[in-house]
């Protein structure tokens, strides 16, 4: 009968979330030092069981005093803590204490227009800063982009300059090098004449042997020389590609006899 009495109070509480108020639950009532004692109690059995409880406090009545705990604003907080307490206060009850709600007096206040116009005004001012400064903004960089495009053509102009002065001086050097290769293989085929004059006129001598010596020297000298020429005539572009039909073997005996003399 006790727990159907207790279910039928926590219902109860859980049905009363509508009505309005604050609730507190009352665990007992009696004189000062009476509930100094209980409320030591309630403190005792909140550190014990780790729980946070709500706070207990001592109100005087017209000839007693009580001992109550709350405000609980949620109801299903309120159940379960007087299912808890009504074990340890068998004689608590729960109290409500209903706040009268005062209506708010509708205080007229009057409208100064001349504040809007003020405010506007200033809106107004603040704009046409804004739109001069972006204005201004504007032509900065539309002249920064007119200057770096500038620079940037006299230094493309600049840029072409030097690159043409360094193709004209790359020419000459070729040039140079390419009569000098010129005048060396001249200069190499004429000593070569002359030796082979020489060597025919001393054939049937000790000297002869040195002679062939002097002829293969000269002979490796002029082809460098050849070969020197050729590349500077290409680096020159004073060589013309010539497609022509040729015998590939007659290439490679080409190819043997010039390693034929260095590799017998």
């Amino acid at each position: 009968m006790h727990s159907v009495y207790r279910f039928v109070c926590v219902w109860l509480l859980l049905l009363c979330s509508v009505v309005a108020g604050e609730h507190f639950i009352v665990l007992s009532y009696g004189n000062h030092d009476a509930m100094v004692e209980q409320k030591a109690q309630y403190e005792n059995y909140v550190q014990t069981h780790d729980s946070s409880q709500a706070k207990a406090e001592i109100k005087k009545l017209v000839d007693s005093y009580m001992l109550q705990i709350g405000s609980f604003e949620r109801n299903d907080a309120l159940a379960l803590t007087y299912m808890q307490m009504k074990e340890l206060f068998p004689y608590a009850v729960i109290i409500e204490e209903k706040q009268p709600i005062v209506a708010p007096k509708h205080v007229e206040k009057p409208i100064q227009k001349t504040v809007y116009v003020e405010k506007r005004v200033e809106v107004e001012k603040v704009d046409d800063t804004l739109w001069i400064a972006l204005f201004g903004l504007a032509i900065v960089g539309i002249l920064f982009m007119f200057l770096s495009s500038d620079q940037i053509k006299r230094l493309k102009a600049e840029h072409e300059k030097i690159k043409s002065k360094h193709k004209k001086l790359e020419q000459k050097q070729h040039e140079v090098l390419s009569s000098m290769g010129e005048n060396i293989h001249t200069i190499a085929k004429e000593t070569m004449s002359h030796t082979s004059i020489i060597a025919e006129k001393i054939k049937e001598t000790p000297l002869y042997e040195e002679m062939e010596k002097v002829m293969y020297n000269e002979n490796e000298l002029l082809d460098v020389t050849e070969d020197l020429i050729k590349f500077l005539r290409l680096k020159s572009k004073k060589v013309v590609i010539q497609n022509e039909v040729f015998n590939f073997n007659h290439v490679l005996n080409e190819v043997a006899g010039l390693l034929n003399q260095a590799h017998k």
